[in-house]
This record gives C-alpha cells, structure tokens and sequence, in this order.
C-alpha cells in the first residue's frame, strides 16, 4: 500500500471550504477558467465557484496541468480540496491518472486529498483524512474496472440502461426457458408414462442444481468479473436446453439435463442484480430493478404460450425446447461485447470495501434480521409460484375433460401465459410505483407491501382453485388478481437485499437467499403438490377423481402463502434499523459483524450517532477501507 505524505493545511476563510457539489467542472474536464456556478475570480488568479448548494475553491494555471488550491501548486505534489463525488487531471494532459474517491457525508468538515502525478499509475483513494491529519492513504485501482466520472461530470444514463435492457433479456428467456416444459408437461407425461410426482420431479430437479449452485456463483461473482461468468453461465445452459430438446428415450436423462439447466441460470440470477445495484443509485434502484423483474411474468407467459404453440405447429413437444438456445446465444454475445460491468459499490458512493471470508460474509448476513426475514417471507411465496407455475395448467386442463373430451391445450396454454404475463407486470408496476411514492413519507413500506401481497393473495388463490370445475371465467379472473399481488414482492425483495447488504456481500447474500428460497420453496413445491396430488388419485381414467386429487393438493400452497405474510410483518420491525446499520457500515462506523443490534432500539429516525473520529486520528472509513494493496 502506498502513502503519500499532505503537508498541513489550514482550515479558515475561503482558502479551505467544505463543499459536495459539482463545481469545478470546467476546471477538471480542461476547460479553464470558464464562468460556472456564479464563479467570481479573486486577485491570486484562483477562482472561487458559488453555488451548488455550497462553495468549493480550485485553482488552474494556464497549463491546465495545475489544479489545487492556492499557494500550495507544484509540478509533483497537487493539493484538491474537495467533499463528495470524483476528481481527475484533465484529460488532455493526464487522460490515465485518475484519482477517484467516494464520501458520504461531513458537510461541515474540510477533506484534502494528496495526489502524486508524477507516478504513472491509476489510483484509488481509499482513505480520507481531514484537515488537521498528515496522510491520505492511496491504493491502486482495478484497471479491469471503467474509470470514474469526473468531478461534476453530467452522468449519462444511456449506458446503463442499455445494460439493463440486456439484463431484462437473459432473464426474459431465462424465465421462457423455465416454464417451456410446464406447457407441455401432459405430451411429456404421455412420452415417458409418467405419473403427478415423477413429473412435478422434473422441475425440481432442475432448481435442485440451480440453489446447489447459486452459492458458488454468488461467491465468484463478489470477487471475479461477473460479465465472464454470466456469459459462460448462459452458453451453458443453452447448449443443455438443446440437448435436451433431443429427446432421449430414457426419462433419467433428460431429467439429468433439465437439471444441468438450473447450474447455468443460477450463474445469471444470481449476479444480475447485483450489477443493477451498482450501476444504478437508490432513487433510481427501484424502478430499475422493477423494469429487470418484468422480465419474470412476461417470460413466464411467453414460454406458455410459445412452447404450447411450437409444439402444436410442429407436433413434437421438445421442438418447445430449441427457441430459448438461439435466444441465449444472442444474449452470451451481448454481455461479452455490449454491457458495461460497474465497479462494485460504485453507486453508492464509489468506496471500495475490501471483501472478507464467506465466513465472515455469513456470519454477517446471520446478524442481518431484515435479510432473514424477506428471505422465509420470499421462500413462501416462491413455494407457492412454483406450484402454481407447474400444475395450473394441467389443473385447468383436468377440469376441462371433465366438461368437454375437446380439451384445446393450446388456448389454456395461452390464456394462463396472459394473465401471468399481465398480471405479473401489473404488480411489478404497482409495487414499485408504491415503494416510491410512499418510502418518503413511510420507510417501512417495502415489507408492507410484500405482507399486503401475499396475505390478501391467499383467499383469491384459493377462491380460484375451488371453483374451477363450477365456475371457469371466475377462476381466470381470481387467478389474474391473485398472481398480481403474488407479483408485488418480485422487485421489492431484491431491493431490500441491495439497501441493507454491502456491496461487497450482495452476491454471497443473493445466492444464500435464492438457495433458501428454492430449496424450500419451488424445489419442493412441484414435487410435493405432485406427490399428494397421486396419494389421493387412484384411477387417471376417471377425470374427476383426477381433478378433484391435485385440486386438494393445491391448497397447500394457500397456506404457505399466510404463513410468509406472517413472516414478512416481523421484517416491518426490522428494515430500518438494518438499512441504517448498511450505511453506517458503508461510512465505516460500524465494523462488519460489529454493532449488531437485534432489540430493535436503532429503528428511529434519529439514532444515528454522529460520525467522527474514532481516535487516534483514524480515518473515519475505520477498517472498512480497502488496504489489502
């Protein structure tokens, strides 16, 4: 680790002013002494910007090459006091040495920040020290990485939304991909003889490795380039859905490579959302993550309806199975050459956090109630999906040949993509226009909303599956306004995973929570629903003794979902203590796996200690800062 040594600065009058703003911009970006933000120019050919909130005081010369504050200018050794955001050497001058660093607060403190120019290599501040220390602390920067912005640079948002757009894609297929075998699970029933347990077996299996590996890829993806295990992730689960469409005759088989599928789309969920927290800011986190999740319910319904219509058009069912692998290639090449990865913990603030042990990354997320209650709150509601996903169709269609030996597969296929695809992204759309309407006035509004969903979801889900046989059109109707809540928490969790998780453990987090959640959740919801499904049905050949076993076997979802409400009323309880805890982490005032308080005394809206110096003249940052270079 480098050091570089500050001489002594004083902090009165205007030479020294605390600032975050994005003055100073024309200075930065080498474009002189240009008037901005009221500029006014004193006597010592320093200039003094106005405005932005506050003041910051810059000096250039006419070199361009010099920018600092008066009186303290040399060839080597470049004083910039500043608070708040990026600062770099102009571009025509030094377009590789860039000084980044990221703050999250002390208006009324003075920063400086000692920059070498003369050493040729990009840096990282890693540590801040105020006025009256002797050294700020300077790291090398992970030149994999994209450079910052500069200090007051207008950020464009075309590149990150164009990464999201690509995100939103691998996930659409990725969802296609998932219920393709739902829509035609009777052909694939008729194929191979099998009965509700063996055939719910088939998504398990694939989930099985898909929370078996969602760990490993959320530990690389903390530490390794994300962009290359997506990629490699998405290849390989779509040259394993060709295979599989590839029918062999043995059914353990293509079990086995519906299983594989899950290894690849677990590398992609489980580090997706972590590149939408870094790449967007919490205000526009949401929204984001909201335009990502779309991707679930519309994905969902297309792979109904297009693997129901593929395989009526061409006769086979696993021709169903050979869209999503030309879709997948497109993608693979898309996040290689297209998408930009961010810097890890780059929208909050660009502080690099150093990455610890899992370990320590579990035993920290073991202290995070918030994380554990959304996580059980999510488990119940993915168990519930994940039945209904796999079974409703072939529910619909058991009570049809009750009526009718005329049973259009097709029609039901495409009447339940709909109201899933609508349906889903109706509740998208309503939970994250409430999480950001109300989180201002209410900051507890995100489990509140996850509790609402599921809680108010359980009689309609029920409702719809008792009245199929005698009442089809209100079925479709409950099934619509059911899914919608269900589809509340889908943008909602991972939002609160984001705000109340360091960046440096997001991965670790959302691979732990997507393991619990599948492994209690859709893992074993087909399986099970399956099993009770065949230990109530003797005969398949009498259609209502069909019907009426897996409608009984339905219900327990019902009661999965009250159960998660439940749970996720104890996270109201929870989150803003934890979000807080999050950002004092983030600020460095509590150590990780330091300070957690589980009696729930920090939830006030002004328990925040005041940040300030721990002693000894230690950077606030505290231990929290990277110093593994």
């Amino acid at each position: 680790m480098d050091e570089v040594e500050a001489p002594a600065v004083s902090a009165g009058g205007d030479e020294v002013t605390a600032a975050i703003t994005t003055c100073c911009v024309d200075l930065l970006s080498g474009n002189g002494h240009k008037n901005y933000c009221n500029s006014r120019t004193r006597n010592d050919n320093t200039t003094i910007y106005n405005g932005c909130n506050s003041t910051i005081h810059c000096s250039c010369d006419r070199n361009r090459d010099r920018i600092g504050r008066s009186g303290n200018s040399s060839d080597s050794n470049h004083l910039i006091v500043i608070l708040g955001g990026y600062l770099a050497l102009p571009p025509q001058r030094a377009p590789h040495k860039i000084c980044q660093m990221g703050l999250l607060g002390w208006l009324d403190n003075n920063i400086i920040i000692n920059w070498t120019p003369a050493d040729n290599q990009v840096k990282r501040v890693s540590s801040v020290t105020h006025v009256d220390s002797t050294s700020t602390v300077v790291t090398k920067m992970d030149p994999a990485q994209d450079p910052p912005l500069l200090l007051g640079e207008q950020r464009s948002w075309k590149r990150e939304w164009a990464a999201l757009n690509i995100l939103f894609f691998v996930n659409l297929i990725n969802y296609m991909d998932r219920v393709t075998i739902a829509a035609v699970l009777s052909k694939v029933k008729n194929q191979y003889g099998l009965d509700d347990k063996k055939s719910g077996f088939l998504q398990t299996a694939f989930v099985i490795s898909y929370m078996i590996f969602a760990p490993v890829f959320g530990y690389l993806g903390d530490r390794y380039s994300r962009k290359v295990l997506m990629a490699g992730g998405v290849i390989f689960w779509s040259i394993t859905t060709l295979l599989g469409s590839l029918p062999p005759e043995n059914f353990f088989l293509f079990l086995a490579l519906r299983g594989l599928v899950g290894i690849g789309e677990a590398s992609y969920s489980t580090i997706a959302p972590t590149i939408i927290g870094d790449m967007f800011p919490e205000d526009k986190r949401t929204i984001a993550l909201g335009i990502f999740y779309y991707a679930i319910p519309i994905g969902s319904g297309l792979g109904y309806m297009v693997g129901s219509y593929i395989a009526i058009w061409s006769g086979k069912w696993y021709w169903a199975l050979r869209i999503t692998p030309i879709l997948g290639t497109t993608a693979t090449l898309l996040i290689l050459f297209v998408l930009r990865e961010p810097p890890r913990g780059e929208a909050d603030g660009g502080v690099h956090i150093s990455t610890t042990s899992i370990i320590e990354d579990v035993k920290d997320l073991a202290g995070n109630m918030s994380y554990i209650w959304s996580t059980l709150g999510f488990t119940a509601a993915t168990f519930a999906l994940g039945a209904m996903s796999w079974w409703a169709p072939d529910f619909i269609e058991r009570a049809e040949r009750i009526r009718t030996d005329d049973v259009d597969l097709g029609r039901i296929s495409f009447i339940f993509g709909t109201i899933t695809c609508v349906g889903g992204a109706t509740g998208i759309t309503l939970a994250v226009y409430l999480s950001k309407a109300l989180r201002e006035r209410f900051n507890r509004i995100d489990p509140v909303i996850c509790a609402a969903g599921l809680i108010c979801g359980v009689p309609l889900i029920m409702s719809a599956v008792l009245l199929e046989n005698t009442a089809p059109l209100a079925t479709w109707f409950l099934f619509f306004i059911g899914l919608t809540l269900l589809s509340l928490n889908w943008s909602v969790v991972p939002d609160m995973l984001l705000y109340t998780v360091l960046p440096t453990r997001r991965g670790t987090a959302s691979a732990i929570q997507i393991l619990i959640s599948h492994m209690f959740g859709d893992a074993a919801s087909p399986y099970i629903v399956g099993a009770i499904s065949d230990a109530r049905s003797t005969d398949m050949t009498n259609h209502e003794e069909y019907f009426i076993a897996l409608r009984n076997a339905m219900l327990l979802p019902c009661v999965i979902l009250a159960v998660g409400g439940c749970v996720f009323i104890f996270n109201i309880f929870t989150i803003l203590r934890d979000k807080k805890r999050c950002q004092r982490q983030l600020q460095g005032y509590v150590p990780p796996g330091e300070g957690v308080d589980t009696s729930g005394s920090d939830d006030s809206e002004n328990s925040t200690p005041a940040l300030g110096h721990r002693g000894g003249g230690q950077s606030q940052y505290g231990s929290l800062i990277d110093n593994q270079h």
